[in-house]
């Protein structure tokens, strides 16, 4: 009958083991990539969005002011945050960057944007 079959007990459940991963050389690989951008009146994308990037430090490479800011809209010298001539500026930041200058008839602006990233 029922009662003579046999049938395997149920194990208990296994308790969770923390898990940490370790880079053996105790290091962490970075990278870093340089490239130049110019900013004009209205607001330039200068760098785009990206989640790998651990930081950006911009320098403006120009006789003018420049301002930043994470929307176009804002890179104005009523919204954006200023960078002065021969100036540089380090963010830690994975949003896109867009830069713009006051003067509606002045030269672009050269920024040297340097970015960081890390493996």
């Amino acid at each position: 009958g029922v009662a003579d079959e046999e049938y395997d007990e149920p194990e208990p459940p296994i308790d969770p083991i923390a898990v940490y991963v370790v880079n053996p050389a105790g290091r962490t690989d970075k990278h870093f990539r340089v490239n130049v951008a110019y900013a004009m009146p209205g607001g330039t994308l200068v760098i785009g969005q990206d989640e790998t990037r651990t930081g950006v430090r911009l320098h403006n490479a120009s006789g003018s002011i420049v301002y930043i800011s994470s929307r176009p809209e804002m890179a104005s010298a009523a919204d954006g945050w200023p960078i002065g001539a021969n100036a540089e500026m380090a963010l830690e930041t994975m949003d896109a960057i867009y830069a713009g200058t006051a003067a509606m008839n002045s030269d672009p602006a050269k920024l040297v944007i340097l970015s960081e990233y890390s493996a």
